[in-house]
Formats: structure tokens, sequence, C-alpha cells
């Protein structure tokens, strides 16, 4: 089990600002840290943007190649 945290902030439905955080714990290994995204809806089609901040004793935030998502979505 770890400890995750996030929040969404939405305008009119339509514009969406999302944040997140997730605790590295002691046997989590290096995936944790912020998280960061934005999302756009136009009708029936969704677009959303989100970036992982890793963090780790290793390395310094976003420097361990974390991963950005990208999805574009129709919904009926």
């Amino acid at each position: 089990p770890s400890i995750r945290v996030g929040a969404e902030l939405s305008y009119k439905d339509r514009y969406t600002i999302r944040a997140g955080y997730k605790y590295i714990g002691p046997n989590d290994g290096t995936e944790g840290g912020l998280t960061a995204g934005v999302g756009l809806k136009y009708n029936s089609v969704q677009f959303d943007l989100a970036r992982r901040f890793d963090a780790s004793a290793n390395s310094g935030l976003g420097e361990s190649g974390a991963p950005t998502y990208i999805s574009l979505r129709y919904v009926w």
C-alpha cells in the first residue's frame, strides 16, 4: 500500500486542471512523486495531457525519464 492524494479543478465542465502526489515509501521503489495534468472537453471530444514527475533518492525531480500521457477520446 502507498499514500496517494489528488485534486481536480474544473471550469464550466470544459477545462480541467489536475494535480496529485504519491508518497514514496521505503518499499515503493522509484515510482512516485508529483503528477500534473490538463484536460479540454468540446462536445463529445475530450483531450487530456498528463505528466508524472518521479522523485527518488537517486535522481532529481523530473530527471528520471518519467512518462507524459496524451489521450484523445470520443464519448457518445
